[in-house]
């Protein structure tokens, strides 16, 4: 995590198996929580494309031209800045953190399950840390009840069922 932190840019490599459609990459969750910018390369519009889009935390190239663009701007920044500006958006990426994730599925098993009662919006709260990640602060956390979790899945497959 301290290599992504100290990068530049980070790297993101796209799927194109067709049974791959609409999962997102562990990486790229990794990559949100180290605050850099990202160039997606390879696969096809999705997901993951949409992802980057909506947090504004990098570009997904599909076009030799597109990764020669992003490479030459990023280039010149960095000569000219000494480096290259993260843009992403925390409100946006805060979604995607483990607890908010958890927080979402706990409410589709909730409304599944009759319950409907909506998890508090504080199951995460982000802040600002010295980067511009959100980062979880457990002292301003409420926690859901173990009987609102009983499906633990990856974050691929979390994030793709939400």
């Amino acid at each position: 995590m301290q290599r992504q932190t100290e990068s530049q840019v980070l790297l993101l490599f796209g799927w194109t198996d067709l049974h791959e459609t609409g999962q997102h990459s562990g990486k790229l969750f990794e990559y949100l929580e180290a605050a850099r910018p990202m160039l997606a390369v390879g696969g096809s519009p999705g997901v993951q494309t949409d992802m980057l889009n909506e947090t504004g935390a990098g570009t997904h190239a599909f076009s030799k031209e597109e990764v020669r663009d992003f490479l030459v701007n990023a280039y010149h920044e960095f000569k000219t800045q000494g480096f290259v500006s993260y843009r992403g958006e925390p409100t946006s990426i805060a979604k995607y953190t483990h607890w908010q994730m958890a927080r979402r599925i706990a409410e589709v098993l909730d409304l599944v399950s009759g319950k409907s009662q909506p998890a508090s919006d504080t199951a995460v709260a982000p802040s600002a840390s010295w980067n511009g990640a959100p980062q979880f602060q457990p002292e301003r956390a409420s926690y859901p009840r173990p009987e609102q979790i009983s499906l633990w899945t990856s974050h691929r497959r979390l994030a793709s069922i939400l």
